[in-house]
């Protein structure tokens, strides 16, 4: 799962910004995303795109079809925690 390429998802429905000063479209945005190796099928979509227009709808589903590998089994589990920097343990 590319998080990077989902915001960037949401920025282009228009959730979210790319200047400073573009407004935000709190209407719009990706909802009910899976998780990392929860199954996905018609009755489980990867997610729900809530957008304005239809071209933008189809545009988030691209990317986010894109984003996303899909496979029959689940990925092995990764660590969250990779390293512990400084401190005592």
């Amino acid at each position: 799962m590319d998080t990077a390429r989902l915001g960037l998802t949401v920025v282009g429905l228009g959730g979210g910004r790319r200047r400073t000063s573009d407004p935000i479209d709190p209407a719009v945005g990706l909802g009910d995303l899976c998780q990392v190796g929860e199954w996905a099928d018609s009755q489980r979509p990867l997610a729900l795109v809530h957008a304005r227009r239809e071209d933008s709808a189809k545009a988030a589903i691209a990317a986010l079809q894109a984003a996303i590998a899909v496979g029959d089994e689940a990925p092995p589990l990764r660590p969250l925690l990779h390293e512990k920097l400084g401190g005592s343990d």
